[in-house]
């Protein structure tokens, strides 16, 4: 597959039916596929790997993956017992065997496909808060500042 660095592709070309995007650390605006290929998206190749956010592990019973928050309320409601609750920052945290189970097993990984809106925001959201304009980026902050989840 080109990369971004091609200045020409044709999706006609593609071999492949899906692009899958891991990532350790956020994709800079420039090495994105929304950015360099947005054939991929239109024609609905592009899917990102989603591996866990949590990894909930009872005294008693078997550990389970939860990939969101909700998860994790259901998970807290359905439980009872005592567990210890990991939190996943990235792939990078995970061991290789972790890794293969939630993110590159075939048979198991959740995959999300990457729509043309997605990719359309996160494009405009990462030009704006990755540019030279500190104005945008502020509004931007203060805005949404109530909308982040942190994680101290």
């Amino acid at each position: 597959m080109p990369s971004h660095k091609t200045t020409s592709f044709r999706a006609a070309l593609i071999r492949v039916d899906r692009a899958l995007i891991f990532c350790f650390t956020a994709p800079t605006a420039t090495g994105s596929p929304c950015r360099s290929m947005p054939e991929l998206i239109y024609e609905g190749h592009v899917y990102i790997a989603m591996p866990p956010l949590y990894k909930a592990m009872p005294t008693k019973g078997e550990e389970e993956y939860l990939y969101d928050d909700k998860a994790l309320e259901k998970y807290r409601k359905r439980h009872k017992g005592p567990f210890t609750l990991q939190r996943y920052k990235g792939l990078g945290e995970m061991d290789a065997e972790q890794l293969w189970e939630t993110t590159l097993n075939p048979e198991t990984r959740l995959l999300k496909l990457v729509e043309i809106e997605d990719a359309r925001m996160a494009s405009e959201v990462t030009e704006m808060l990755m540019g030279t304009e500190v104005p945008p980026r502020k509004a931007f902050i203060y805005e949404h500042a109530t909308d982040a989840e942190l994680d101290i």
